[in-house]
């Protein structure tokens, strides 16, 4: 645990007043839908103690992700609110648990969906796909994930 506060607080350095002013999207592509990951989900605790800001579709509380008909952690996105995913940087989960599953297709369904290409992030080539460790627990998940931060975030300066 010193190991991850430490790494969050060279993060949060290195962000300086930036890390308030971006915001940082997590959705995960699956088979049925698009969903996306609320602060009370793996990835959304770690972005809130690494200090970074969400979109408001991920600030919300279990008790409204699961009145949206998802899970406390998680819920799923219709194509025609794909805007609330919008942000400054969009990590999009693409591949599933055990690899099992080819997803390539439902992206290229997300992709050809004309909400999709009207979204800032998109349009600014700030969306990077990224492994199941994103919506997976423990210290290895953690540290890739601020990996990511530091590869998505503070080099592209």
């Amino acid at each position: 645990m010193d190991n991850y506060y430490a790494r969050l607080t060279q993060f949060k350095a290195k962000m300086g007043d930036r890390l308030n002013t971006t915001l940082v999207s997590v959705a995960e592509l699956r088979t049925d839908a698009l969903w996306l990951w609320a602060k009370a989900s793996f990835s959304g605790v770690i972005l809130k103690d690494a200090g970074v800001a969400r979109p408001y579709s991920q600030t919300l509380d279990s008790q409204a992700t699961l009145s949206l008909g998802g899970g406390p952690a998680a819920y799923a996105l219709s194509k025609e609110l794909l805007s609330e995913l919008d942000g400054d940087i969009l990590f999009l989960v693409s591949e599933d648990a055990l690899g099992t599953r080819d997803l390539h297709p439902m992206l290229e369904q997300l992709k050809a969906e004309p909400l999709w290409s009207k979204l800032k992030v998109v349009q600014q080539k700030k969306v990077h796909e990224v492994g199941f460790y994103w919506v997976q627990y423990g210290p290895l998940a953690a540290n890739r994930m601020i990996d990511d931060l530091e590869r998505y975030l503070v080099k592209q300066q």
